[in-house]
């Protein structure tokens, strides 16, 4: 791809990571890490056309026909949750307008794009105690004027 300059790689991530999903953590953290990932990807392909970005899919599967008590025949999907309602994100992902870190869900019909946010925060000394920052936790726990990361390594607003 490198030599190239071209090419095109999709994560598979999963809302159990991305969200969470209760009992399904070593899955989950797997999942998430597929976030990390494409974040560094994103950064190394960039300046060689490469494009790599996540797909969290949800679609009546094997895998979802295991948990007995949702009712899920993988052999006969829900109109709904069909695998193929999937397949629009991941073409438009392999194409050549692909953008690139991101994470773009196709669930049961719905495509919608998520993506980490972080605040202005606080900054203290390097003398500074705990006491310090519990007050000023307020202004570290506020979300009201995030804003998002909008590209793998705009960490900006972290202050690096």
């Amino acid at each position: 791809m490198y030599e190239q300059n071209y090419g095109r790689i999709i994560l598979t991530s999963s809302v159990s990571g991305i969200f969470g999903q209760f009992g399904q953590s070593a899955y989950g953290a797997a999942k998430m890490g597929m976030l990390g990932l494409m974040n560094v990807l994103a950064l190394e392909g960039r300046s060689h056309g490469i494009k790599i970005n996540c797909l969290s899919p949800g679609a009546d599967t094997r895998m979802t026909a295991l948990d007995k008590e949702l009712g899920i025949d993988a052999d006969k999907p829900r109109p709904y949750s069909h695998p193929k309602l999937v397949t629009p994100v991941a073409l438009f992902l392999a194409s050549d307008d692909a953008p690139t870190g991101m994470v773009i869900h196709g669930l049961s019909g719905r495509y919608l794009r998520s993506e980490t946010f972080a605040n202005k925060g606080i900054s203290l000394d390097p003398d500074a105690l705990a006491e310090d920052l519990m007050s000023n936790i307020e202004d570290v726990l506020d979300m009201s004027s995030a804003k998002a990361l909008a590209e793998p390594g705009n960490i900006s607003l972290l202050g690096s």
